[in-house]
């Protein structure tokens, strides 16, 4: 047998307690399925690794690395390592990780489409991501943010906090509760708060509630993993955004055996291998009742923005919204100009292009499908008007975007 049919020995160390983990290996499988030919040799102990690579054991790990510890040990096999956490850069370790430049932009967009002009950000003080996820998004809200407010959770509630992740079910007040609930009663109302993931989102949830905050309407929240245990289990339902994780186990996998391959054949050739880096964009953001609100005045058009938003595919135009808002042409028009910044029709096109663009990223829907779902009246419209937007056409956009 030739050696680029010999499988490859690989470990695998991965925190599969989180959906972020368990998406992650689904990854892994679906590439190995598909392309590999792998043993998986070991589980997720450190010291069983290192045992069976000093036997020369293994030719790969693939692993979430979370400490400097755990870098520092993983850089001394001598062996292809991918990492899929990303958030310890480490000589000899390769790394496939979601990107938290485009979480955070994608965050700052769904509120700032929304009308909010208040934003907070809570995460972790000590954690990477969360300072990568704060940076990114107070970046991205940019001058259009009246007010911005962050709190971070220091490093002496860690401990606390590491236990309450464990069950999620069982969730009680977050370690640091006290603080968290002075924070959230300093904000003023309408205020979009994004946390550095789906645990941070819930503890902030939890705070709110037992502070008497109303939410959404004083507090729209949203967290990033999309972790179906937490998002259901929170007092109110938490929106989410996908990170797209089963696409970082895939690439992940797949760099990992790019690099085992490129080791097998500089074997014996004394080449020191080069580290590779990857960053995976997001896939969306679901939407439950933690968001649930949109803060424009006055009332009425508000229910206005639903109808649009919940009949975009209907392929309305702004003759049916002055239609159901049941106001003079004059009175709609400058009311949607006071709280959107623009007039119904151009706010109908920006909703069907925002949809366009989600559906190009996240779907193999066709060109002509994606004009019928946003309500433009072709395909051929579909992409004049795309084309004219984005620089490029539809299929062009999608060729460089697409998510998965």
């Amino acid at each position: 047998m030739s050696s680029t049919r010999t499988p490859f020995n690989v470990g695998v160390y991965l925190d599969t307690s989180r959906q972020y983990g368990r998406e992650t290996a689904m990854g892994i499988a679906d590439y190995v399925s598909q392309h590999g030919h792998w043993n998986f040799v070991v589980g997720g102990d450190v010291n069983a690794l290192e045992d069976k690579m000093r036997k020369g054991a293994l030719d790969g790990i693939i692993a979430r690395i979370a400490d400097v510890e755990m870098a520092q040990r993983f850089s001394h096999f001598n062996i292809p390592v991918v990492d899929t956490y990303g958030q310890i850069p480490f000589p000899h370790i390769s790394s496939v990780e979601c990107d938290s430049e485009k979480i955070s932009y994608m965050a700052a967009d769904f509120f700032l489409c929304r009308r909010y002009f208040n934003f907070a950000f809570v995460g972790y003080a000590d954690s990477p991501f969360s300072q990568s996820r704060l940076m990114n998004f107070r970046k991205a809200v940019g001058s259009q943010a009246e007010k911005f407010y962050s709190y971070e959770m220091d490093g002496k509630y860690s401990t606390r906090m590491s236990r309450t992740l464990l069950q999620p079910d069982r969730f009680g007040a977050p370690p640091d509760v006290k603080p968290l609930t002075k924070f959230l009663k300093s904000l003023p109302p309408q205020t979009a708060v994004f946390c550095a993931n789906d645990a941070r989102a819930y503890h902030v949830i939890l705070a709110a509630q037992l502070a008497g905050i109303p939410m959404p309407s004083g507090l729209s929240i949203l967290g990033v993993d999309n972790d179906p245990i937490i998002c259901a289990f929170a007092p109110l339902s938490l929106s989410s955004i996908d990170p797209n994780a089963q696409r970082v186990g895939f690439q992940g996998a797949r760099l990992l055996e790019a690099l085992m391959r490129e080791a097998r054949q500089m074997k014996g050739k004394g080449v020191e291998q080069k580290t590779r880096h990857r960053l995976i964009p997001p896939r969306t953001i679901v939407s439950r009742s933690s968001t649930d609100f949109d803060p424009i005045e006055p009332a009425w058009l508000r229910t206005v923005i639903r109808y649009v938003r919940e009949h975009l595919a209907d392929g309305i135009n702004a003759t049916d919204t002055f239609a159901f808002a049941g106001v003079s042409h004059t009175k709609l028009e400058s009311a949607f100009k006071s709280a959107m910044g623009c007039s119904p029709h151009k706010y109908l096109t920006h909703l069907r292009m925002s949809e366009s663009l989600r559906l190009l990223r996240e779907t193999n829907y066709s060109i002509r499908e994606i004009a019928k779902m946003t309500g433009f009246a072709s395909a051929q419209y579909f992409n004049r008007q795309f084309s004219e937007a984005m620089k490029m056409t539809p299929g062009a956009w999608r060729e460089k975007n697409q998510s998965f």
